[in-house]
């Protein structure tokens, strides 16, 4: 056996075991046998039952809801009062300063965002170099077959070093099955980061099927990276580029804009590209219900957890269906105050199936990042068309000039924070991406927290610190 080979997979498939804990993974991925853990890799990797199971633990939901709330928190979205119910469940739970509420208003520590964000996105990197690095060496698969399984890895390797890198800055980038790696690296470039993304995002859409393997688009095809590559773009400023990964969805007549917003969310849309299947396991198998809601909607109807920022609400535009159908309201019975909070997901019932998914990419995304290229290459009227696609679909009939760029990148940025609302921490990483979060937050923060203060160090999250006592070569980030 080649030294290279020879890798236990216990830390993936104990992942995979607080993944099932965690209700978290598909039924459908489930019922496939997942493999003991004493098991090598080339045994692992030469049954094809264990290395299908392998491979989909990289679905599992649970950092993609995280991502969903956290950088929200960060953002001017959601507020996190200091008497939520979350505060009193973190603080029993010992999760070491994990408070929503400490994210909320900034006051970040090393301990505090890297249970439930770092930790897990390098989880599913060393997931996937462990399954590239077994299913490349082993025979037991045919082209088609390996292509897939390799480019469904490299897509989400891909994917978790993106959101690390623009959450935490430079961070360690690790391509090496051997897990003792990761314990010696020292923070890598941004470039190089970004680099490694787009030479596995290039290579798994070379393997990918452009067709489905499931009709409710659970699985990565070459739809789903052409997404991701659009967004990758799209943060380097890469304009051509992004503008023609996102122009090849839009000319596609695979997907459209759902008319209705209320079925936007649905695992039925038309809009959505790729997402993400949920199922609860237990007692009952619960298909279609996510852990959002539970985070942001009141507690059981009666705990307030979370409201959006007045701001964010004062920014919708009267008759905009948006705030009708994705923002919902709380009257709390201890103050007699009302609230709004984001309800773009609704089921929140452990006791009844439900009909949505987790969207990870969707179709009114790519119109905006279109109309941005396209602004930003002088191409002004097909900007305008664009943002004037997305806010008809919203019910707002008034079409709005570009004259010029800055017209443009401040109806564009206006328009991303209304429609992308509380997804994958888009208002917060954009804001970073354009520089304008020094200037915006400490405006539209002001007074939602108690003694919050913007501090420019705050635009990454902390490296944990635990990783940073195991690693000497890795730094922390200034201010933490």
């Amino acid at each position: 056996m080649k030294p290279a080979n020879k890798i236990y997979l216990n830390l993936v498939f104990f992942s995979c075991i607080l993944a099932v804990l965690h209700l978290s993974s598909c039924k459908k991925y489930i019922d496939v046998p997942a493999p003991k853990m004493s098991l090598e890799a080339d045994k692992v990797f030469s049954d094809s039952a264990a290395t299908l199971s392998s491979v989909l633990q990289l679905y599992d939901r649970e950092v993609m809801e995280v991502l969903n709330i956290y950088p929200s928190l960060s953002a001017d979205e959601v507020i996190m009062p200091p008497a939520s119910i979350w505060n009193s469940f973190f603080n029993a739970a010992n999760m070491q300063g994990n408070t929503l509420s400490v994210i909320a208003d900034g006051a970040l520590n090393g301990f505090s965002v890297g249970a439930r964000i770092y930790q897990p996105l390098y989880q599913k990197i060393n997931t996937a170099n462990l399954c590239i690095a077994g299913i490349s060496s082993s025979n037991a698969y045919g082209v088609a077959n390996k292509n897939q399984l390799i480019g469904e890895c490299k897509f989400w390797r891909a994917w978790s070093y993106f959101y690390l890198l623009n959450l935490f800055g430079n961070v360690p980038l690790n391509l090496s099955p051997v897990l003792e790696t990761n314990k010696t690296l020292s923070n890598a470039p941004t470039a190089e980061i970004y680099k490694q993304i787009i030479e596995d995002l290039t290579d798994a859409r070379n393997r990918l099927s452009a067709t489905n393997m499931s009709t409710e688009k659970i699985r990565v095809n070459k739809a789903a990276v052409t997404a991701m590559l659009a967004r990758v773009y799209f943060f380097q400023q890469n304009w051509p580029a992004a503008y023609s990964e996102a122009n090849t969805l839009l000319t596609s007549t695979n997907y459209t804009l759902e008319s209705d917003l209320a079925t936007v969310f649905l695992k039925t849309s038309r809009e959505t590209i790729f997402q993400i299947q949920t199922v609860n396991s237990g007692a009952t198998a619960l298909t279609g219900v996510t852990q959002i809601p539970g985070f942001f909607a009141p507690l059981s109807g009666v705990l307030l957890t979370s409201y959006a920022n007045a701001n964010l609400i004062s920014a919708f535009q009267t008759g905009d269906l948006r705030k009708s159908k994705w923002i919902a309201n709380f009257l709390d019975f201890n103050t007699f105050q009302s609230y709004s909070y984001p309800s773009k997901y609704k089921l929140n019932n452990a006791s009844v199936s439900g009909n949505e998914y987790i969207v990870m990419f969707r179709l009114a995304e790519l119109y905006l990042i279109r109309a941005e290229a396209a602004a930003n290459l002088d191409r002004l009227a097909e900007a305008e068309e664009d943002l004037f696609t997305v806010r008809k679909r919203a019910g707002l009939s008034t079409r709005l000039a570009l004259p010029d760029l800055p017209t443009a990148l401040t109806a564009l940025e206006r328009e991303r924070r209304l429609e992308l609302f509380t997804e994958y921490g888009d208002r917060w990483l954009n804001l970073k991406r354009t520089g304008r979060i020094h200037t915006v937050l400490p405006v539209t923060k002001a007074g939602t927290v108690p003694g919050y203060k913007w501090e420019p160090y705050q635009a990454l999250y902390p490296i944990p610190s635990q990783e940073v006592f195991a690693n000497r070569n890795l730094k922390q980030n200034p201010g933490y």
